[in-house]
């Protein structure tokens, strides 16, 4: 058979980015062609065309394999092309011949591009294979140089053994014969829980997904080595335990978190069950490590601001129905102060259920036993207050008939008419009474019709007039009354006594016989007092001039 023409290298991303689609698709085909053709071809020819010197088809499988894997996913492979290197690979197994695929690295990456039902088969075969030596002691280096690593801690080249870890993930994924080789002896598990410790969240994760991965390729092998991981788990448990007496947290450890955040534990009982290898040491072993489950893990909740309906939208017609009473309200308000994260619509929906029981509706919630048609419902749920205007129905109709109207007694009334009678105002205004005095009177005067007479005959103006009021003017206050008593006790201006005198006629002149030099507490005598000092002002004081007139008598001196 002549020989086949060589195959170029796969190019890497910044090449394949110059290439337009119609040129890809063309290198592509002529890449096929060329995997086909060894296909098809006898061993021996696949043979020689690897174990040339400078190989173009060896190159051109660790390129594809290389590039493929990484993280650039323009110009990706087609599927035909996908499919002609894994067959090229599962040729290659059956052939003994030293070749670069013997590598972690060329292995690793094939387990990355290929899914593991594609991958699994041909990795399995090269594990049993003639290959098997040189991929082995490619894994074990690997093995010894992450040992080293990991157990440095925070002084080793962190980064270093996140990259390789995160490599070698999918190599353990679709091969149980590499979980199986990492996990002989306790040196990689007991640098896994060391490194562990070192408090870097990336890292951790990682380790945490190579120790699950591990543990369950040993159940997944075939023949599966339950008795391999009996010893595990047992190691695990002795970690855990060792780490408790620490002054570390004991949660904060590989074993708390393994078991916490995977389903180890489940699937290694349910994988033992099926195959009838759940002995009584493995399942207290796996119980033993379900002691160190953490507890809920309950996340703070996410506070969302609720949007506030202001009531602004359209009105329409049938806003009056879309109305929630009150009474609603305030139930749904009781059940949200209990569980505030559930929504009205969630908490309308449960109260319907129950007919409006609040406390049914708390009940049921916190016990968790709500019918299954609210247990899947979004407890998040709003009340809709969207409402969809009606069609407009623009069909012609005919004029309803009007509506026949109706009277009845209170038809014309004061309150009907809401108008203010001028005679009831004026009435009011002259009286000074309120309206419930005047229609009182009113009533009275309907009844007894002589009242109503002897009244206007009591209060009538004929026209006649026997006194005539004084028009001079008068003070007001004490004085006036002061006054009035006065005049009234003197009678009137006159002579008292002999009248004006001369010689021996004494008395002389005075005012109703009132004296201001009687005893204390004579009507008479008070009245004088106070008409004497009440009239000081509006006339001459004869007093003070009869005082001097008398003073000088005696002979005294002015002044």
């Amino acid at each position: 058979m002549p020989n086949l023409p060589s195959l170029a290298a796969y190019p890497p991303a910044e090449w394949r980015h110059r290439l337009s689609s119609a040129e890809w698709q063309s290198i592509q085909s002529a890449w096929v062609t060329l995997l086909q053709a060894y296909i098809n071809s006898p061993h021996s020819v696949l043979a020689n065309a690897l174990s040339e010197e400078d190989s173009s088809l060896t190159r051109f499988l660790t390129t594809f394999a290389q590039e493929a894997a990484s993280q650039d996913a323009s110009h990706s492979p087609a599927p035909a092309l996908l499919k002609a290197v894994i067959q090229v690979m599962d040729k290659w197994t059956s052939l003994e011949l030293t070749t670069a695929f013997d590598t972690f690295d060329h292995l690793a990456n094939l387990a990355k591009i290929y899914p593991k039902k594609l991958a699994a088969p041909v990795l399995s075969k090269a594990f049993t294979s003639s290959h098997a030596a040189a991929i082995e002691s490619s894994l074990t280096a690997l093995k010894k140089s992450l040992i080293v690593i990991l157990d440095a801690g925070i002084r080793g080249d962190l980064k270093l053994a996140e990259a390789r870890l995160a490599k070698l993930n999918p190599l353990l994924h679709a091969s149980p014969e590499a979980c199986m080789l990492f996990l002989a002896g306790d040196d990689f598990l007991d640098s896994l829980i060391v490194c562990y410790k070192v408090m870097n969240p990336p890292l951790r994760k990682i380790i945490i997904a190579t120790l699950y991965l591990c543990l369950f390729g040993l159940v997944v092998a075939q023949p599966a080595k339950w008795s391999m991981l009996s010893d595990e788990l047992f190691a695990l448990k002795s970690a855990a335990d060792q780490h408790k007496q620490g002054p570390i947290s004991a949660n904060d450890s590989l074993v708390p978190e393994l078991v916490t955040s995977t389903p180890l534990l489940k699937v290694l009982l349910a994988k033992a069950e099926a195959d009838g290898a759940a002995t009584p040491n493995l399942k207290k072993r796996i119980m033993a490590l379900e002691a160190f489950k953490k507890g809920a893990m309950v996340r703070p909740k996410r506070l969302v601001r609720r949007k506030v309906d202001k009531g602004k939208g359209r009105q329409t017609i049938d806003d009056a129905d879309a109305e929630i009473h009150v009474h609603r309200m305030s139930q749904i308000t009781q059940v949200q102060d209990l569980f505030p994260d559930l929504g009205a619509g969630f908490v309308a929906k449960c109260l319907d259920e129950y007919n409006e029981d609040v406390e049914k509706v708390v009940a049921n919630l916190l016990s968790e036993s709500l019918p299954s048609h609210l247990a899947t419902a979004d407890r998040s749920e709003g009340l809709s207050s969207s409402h969809q205007q009606p069609q407009p129905d623009m069909a012609p109709h005919s004029t309803p008939p009007q509506l026949p109207t109706r009277r009845n007694i209170y038809d014309d009334d004061e309150l009907d008419r809401l108008t203010v009678d001028t005679a009831k105002l004026k009435l009011r205004e002259d009286t000074g009474m309120a309206d419930e005095a005047v229609e009182g009177w009113a009533l009275m005067l309907t009844r007894n019709a002589g009242q109503m007479r002897r009244l206007e005959a009591k209060y009538a103006f004929s026209g006649q007039q026997r006194e005539l009021g004084r028009t001079a003017w008068r003070d007001s206050g004490a004085e006036d009354s002061d006054a009035g008593e006065a005049t009234a006790s003197r009678g009137g201006r006159g002579r008292g006594g002999g009248g004006r005198g001369r010689g021996g006629r004494g008395g002389g002149r005075g005012r109703g016989g009132g004296d201001v030099a009687r005893p204390t507490g004579d009507k008479a005598t008070e009245n004088a007092r106070k008409g004497k000092e009440a009239n000081k002002g509006s006339r001459a004081n004869h007093n003070r001039k009869a005082g001097h007139a008398k003073k000088m008598a005696r002979g005294g001196f002015p002044g």
